[in-house]
């Protein structure tokens, strides 16, 4: 049986102690996405931000990412919620 040493941190004062995995009996990621009809659906609701534009603010500046490279248009709400959720999936 072929085994990898792993390391992990999930929390931030655990000690860094390795385990080894068993490679055969290792799961096979599958990525996780939000079908296309069900993403759209939100592309036209006004999404809450509050605080009198403050949100919106905070949103677009911390969280909307670049769509492209020529760094021209960001995510709107409902991409974002769409690349956040996807990834939250596939990691599990």
């Amino acid at each position: 049986q072929s085994q990898v040493p792993i390391t992990e941190d999930r929390y931030t004062n655990a000690s860094m102690k390795p385990y080894y995995l068993n490679v055969q009996s290792k799961q096979i990621k599958r990525d996780f996405s939000l079908h296309e009809n069900f993403v759209s659906k939100y592309s036209t609701v006004a999404p809450p931000f509050g605080f009198n534009g403050l949100g919106e603010l905070v949103y677009r500046r911390t969280y909307a990412r670049y769509l492209d490279d020529s760094c021209t248009s960001k995510e709107e709400w409902f991409q974002t919620v769409e690349r956040v959720v996807n990834g939250t999936f596939s990691m599990q």
